[in-house]
């Protein structure tokens, strides 16, 4: 009886440590979502070892426990059955616990600790950049998009629960297990059965009762010796695995449905700040000024009603002015779990800027050689005219 104590007191501080596993690690830093993807994966990679572990210590109690009723009679059996039945019910509820109190936490860095009046972290960078299609067309898009974010976030949360794949049912495991263990007792009887030794000899070995007309039996008698001695009732109808059932859970499919709602939260932040790119002024100058350089530098080059020094200078003064008010906007800014990065976009904007300016310097040096060789051909038709 004590070795059953304690056997079942170590299976329980097997199944209480399963449920108070957390199978991420979620930081409050900011993550590039591949980075975050990766570093998590790692983890419960980590946490799958450690519910291999678990799980094995305590089929290993089981089989322990199992030896104080191996020889029992039949109805012994169906007890330790309805047993392992319910010890597999405790062990879905430490996985159910764990993956629900896994979900939780990453919850509170989505929508934040209810009932906590701490600041919401953002823990996801999210780039806003500049993408110019194959027609010239200047989009401003996010890397990653937000429903990038949202489906990599949902398969994220699903990947929490499958992580308890690696935990069988403890039923199935102790029948294999058990399977070996009377397998082996009864090779010890045959063996000794064809040796002519007295088999009753190997069975008292083994704590089993034996059969005085054993060694009398047929082969046919002695395979249904061993059913009616030891075959358990069959196994119910496959019983689905943890993670199926898990998933069906309805407060797991509660908690994973509040948190894409507050995922969902963050995409009206990231529509306006797309918005707001798209129509400000640096972009449009800039864009303006990139789309159509070749004519709108020709018209200057070929127009005489102002030097088009003068006008370079003009547009070199409102590339300055766009410059400063590209440097000036933020570069940051945080919406909830997100933190919106403009960084790329500015330097992008800056990169034509730049490209812009330099064009506009090498039309000049292209303007000035064509005014000296036409001055050197005035100087040289007056030489030779003077000559004559």
């Amino acid at each position: 009886m004590k070795i059953f104590q304690n056997n079942f007191q170590k299976i329980n501080s097997e199944l209480d440590k399963i449920s108070r596993t957390s199978l991420t690690n979620v930081e409050k830093v900011l993550y590039l979502l591949p980075n975050f993807i990766r570093t998590q994966d790692n983890v419960m990679k980590q946490k799958e070892g450690e519910f291999i572990a678990a799980f094995e210590r305590i089929t290993d109690n089981v089989m322990d426990t199992y030896e104080l009723f191996l020889r029992k009679k039949p109805e012994i059996q169906k007890q330790w059955l309805i047993f392992m039945e319910d010890l597999d019910k405790e062990l879905k509820k430490s996985l159910q616990a764990s993956v629900k109190s896994t979900l939780m936490q990453f919850g509170k860095h989505i929508m934040g600790d209810k009932g906590q009046d701490t600041e919401l972290v953002a823990i996801f960078t999210v780039y806003t950049i500049l993408n110019i299609d194959n027609n010239d067309k200047w989009n401003i898009v996010h890397d990653p998009t937000h429903e990038e974010l949202k489906l990599e976030l949902q398969a994220f949360m699903r990947k929490i629960i499958k992580v308890t794949r690696v935990v069988p049912r403890i039923e199935r495991v102790f029948r294999e297990k058990r399977e070996l263990v009377i397998g082996g007792i009864k090779k010890q009887v045959e063996d000794a059965d064809r040796a002519g030794a007295n088999t009753n000899t190997t069975f008292d070995k083994n704590g089993i009762k034996g059969d005085t007309n054993y060694q009398n039996l047929d082969e046919e008698q002695k395979q249904q010796w061993w059913v009616d001695r030891f075959e358990l009732p069959p196994e119910p109808k496959k019983k689905a695995d943890y993670v199926d059932r898990i998933l069906k859970v309805a407060k797991v499919q509660d908690k994973m449905t509040e948190i894409l709602k507050g995922i969902d939260a963050v995409e009206q932040a990231t529509v306006e700040d797309k918005r707001m790119w798209d129509r400000s002024e640096e972009k449009r100058q800039i864009s303006g000024y990139m789309n159509s350089r070749g004519r709108f530098l020709n018209k200057f080059l070929n127009s005489s009603d102002e030097d088009p020094v003068a006008q370079y200078n003009d547009i070199l003064e409102q590339l300055t002015s766009v410059t400063n008010d590209i440097s000036n906007r933020p570069s940051m800014k945080s919406e909830r779990f997100i933190n919106l990065d403009c960084s790329k976009l500015k330097a992008s904007l800056q990169d034509h800027v730049n490209e812009i300016q330099q064009m506009i310097f090498t039309n000049l040096v292209k303007e000035a050689k064509r005014d000296l060789n036409n001055l050197l051909n005035e100087w040289t038709t007056i030489y030779e005219t003077l000559r004559k």
